[in-house]
């Protein structure tokens, strides 16, 4: 399957990447991590290689000439292990997998992958705040086959653009802790299309990490 194989009925979720690394680092800010990372070789923990986390470091590490070892696993939990086991320095993930354990003190966040900052730990900065421009992080939403025909494609559209619209949709996401981030569906294709377009720019790292 490509992007073309399918066209977009609306977007409904964005999770923004964090940069988390565990209590014990000797860097406990995002300046300090940047200025380690660009002599030292630093273990990053993904869930998966290609996965929006993998990107958004390969990103990251590439605009600031940064030291990137990357451990690759299959899953959230696995790296969050890594983490407060101090088998990883730092790891990519997203926001929502790592509220409480910010919180808590179980882990530190140094700079998050949102326009904004969560209001659930307002004092992790954006990584824009930190003069770099990276808004990344996990978007879900609905499409169907490129090939459907026009009108039963409107009706989708139209069907689809009511429900993730309506109050009940938008709480039932909050109750599932799901970052609720709205795209009709010819801004969500524009942005898949954009999203591509930045991803092709960096298969050839993909495939050396």
């Amino acid at each position: 399957y490509t992007l073309d194989s399918f066209k977009t009925l609306g977007m409904v979720c964005f999770d923004p990447e964090i940069l988390v690394v565990p209590p014990t680092a000797e860097y406990k800010t995002y300046d300090e991590f940047v200025e380690y990372a660009k002599t030292h070789t630093v273990k990053v923990a993904t869930p998966g290689h290609s996965t929006a986390h993998h990107i958004a470091a390969i990103q990251f590490a590439k605009d600031l000439g940064l030291k990137f070892e990357y451990l690759h696993n299959d899953s959230a939990s696995v790296q969050m292990q890594q983490l407060m086991g101090g088998h990883c320095d730092a790891a990519f993930m997203a926001v929502s997998e790592t509220v409480s354990q910010i919180k808590d003190g179980t882990i530190i966040g140094l700079a998050m992958g949102g326009e904004e900052r969560n209001a659930d730990i307002p004092d992790v900065p954006t990584f824009t705040e930190k003069g770099e421009d990276l808004v990344a992080g996990a978007f879900r939403g609905y499409a169907c086959p490129a090939g459907v025909p026009d009108d039963v494609y409107n009706y989708l559209v139209s069907e689809f653009d009511k429900i993730i619209t309506s109050d009940k949709f938008i709480d039932a996401m909050k109750e599932a802790s799901i970052p609720y981030a709205y795209k009709n569906a010819a801004d969500f294709q524009a942005y898949a299309n954009q999203c591509s377009k930045d991803l092709e720019a960096l298969v050839p790292e993909l495939k050396g990490n």
